[in-house]
């Protein structure tokens, strides 16, 4: 198994359908990935679409949580059912549309060239400010670094020996809204590794929606934002001090995965 690929949805279905159609085409080997979806608690269409595509076999295994828990419980819950033998855990946010076949693939070539790279991701074609973040040259390739900036939605691809030094997502907050991206990224700088967005190969975010279907929930998510960015400063410190580990693993992921065994569809209050 090449990778898991973990998809996290919460009341987003128009978007959740077009991830997916996106992501089913840029796939050049299929039977080397397996999809897994993570509903938070939706109140749309979304567990029926995802228990559509389950009976489909368009995706390999579904998780539906009666309530919200949050991003980074969320995708961590996902990560837990993830084949034991993928090479990569990769987390995909179902609000974005990838543009090209053979990422994966590329993304392979280069943690086997490079092993002190330990994350790669999409550019975001229609991001505000990535497009004008600097360049950096690495293996022959341009690139962007994520010391310019973090935005960690477009396959945040995460390989297995990484994942195996850190651990997951940091969930011990009260927040349903977390910028988990933004915390990874800051331990594994300090683990040593590099990380960067691909040129190559692109994503771009279904912005158009925004103004339309989902204008609302956006909005909703504002107050939370300068609650996160006060918290997310601090970060660094805690790790270099040793307050906070940097390495995070969790019990209820090792009973999760016990209990996802052999079965393709999970339910949970």
């Amino acid at each position: 198994m090449k990778a898991s690929i973990v998809i996290l949805s919460f009341n987003r279905c128009v978007y959740l359908k077009n991830t997916v159609r996106s992501l089913i085409e840029s796939l050049n080997r299929r039977e080397e990935v397996e999809i897994i979806i993570v509903d938070n608690g939706s109140s749309d269409e979304s567990p029926s679409y995802i228990r559509d595509l389950l009976e489909q076999g368009i995706i390999d295994k579904a998780l539906l949580f009666a309530t919200n828990q949050g991003i980074s419980k969320g995708y961590n819950s996902g990560f837990a059912l993830a084949n034991s033998n993928a090479s990569y855990l990769i987390k995909l946010d179902c609000d974005v549309i990838i543009h090209h076949s053979g990422w994966l693939e590329e993304m392979d070539t280069l943690f086997n060239a490079d092993p002190s790279i330990g994350l790669l991701m999409l550019f975001q074609e229609n991001h505000p400010t990535m497009k004008d973040c600097v360049r950096t040259n690495h293996l022959g390739r341009t690139f962007i670094s994520l010391t310019e900036i973090i935005v960690g939605s477009a396959c945040f691809t995460i390989p297995k020996n990484v994942v195996e030094s850190l651990g997951y997502f940091y969930e011990d907050h009260d927040y349903l809204l977390f910028y988990d991206d933004i915390d990874y990224f800051i331990r594994l700088e300090l683990l040593g590794k590099k990380a960067f967005y691909l040129l190559s190969h692109t994503s771009s975010y279904q912005e158009d929606l925004d103004t339309s279907v989902y204008l609302k929930y956006d909005q909703m998510k504002d107050p939370m934002y300068e609650r996160m960015n006060i918290f997310h400063k601090d970060l660094n410190g805690l790790y270099q001090s040793g307050a906070f580990p940097m390495q995070r693993f969790y019990p209820r992921l090792r009973d999760l995965a016990l209990r996802g065994q052999n079965k393709s569809l999970i339910e949970l209050p």
